[in-house]
């Protein structure tokens, strides 16, 4: 894949099981959460996902959200999210095998 070169103004992280965003935290700047998981609600009925991962994204000024990388659950830190609201995603990846 190709892009552009971006500057993220802010960067956020989101678990994900089932399409569905369990939890999402800015890590990095300040964002709107709720329009932040509104676009991988979006993403996620146009491009097939795992059952549970997380995805971070960049905001870039004047054009939105950008993912920055999917990653797998077992491996990614909270980065501000709720352990409680983000548990179910990694027992799912647990469950299935998403484990080194």
């Amino acid at each position: 894949m190709v892009s552009e070169i971006v500057k993220f103004t802010a960067e956020l992280r989101c678990f994900v099981l089932n399409g569905r965003v369990l939890d999402a935290a800015v890590y990095e700047g300040k964002a709107d959460v709720s329009v932040a998981a509104k676009f991988v609600h979006a993403l996620a009925q146009v491009v097939q996902l795992p059952r549970a991962l997380v995805v971070d994204l960049g905001s870039i000024a004047d054009q939105g959200w950008g993912v920055v990388e999917f990653n797998a659950v077992w491996g990614a830190g909270l980065n501000g999210c709720d352990p409680e609201r983000a548990l179910p995603a990694i027992l799912a990846a647990r469950s299935s095998g998403q484990r080194p």
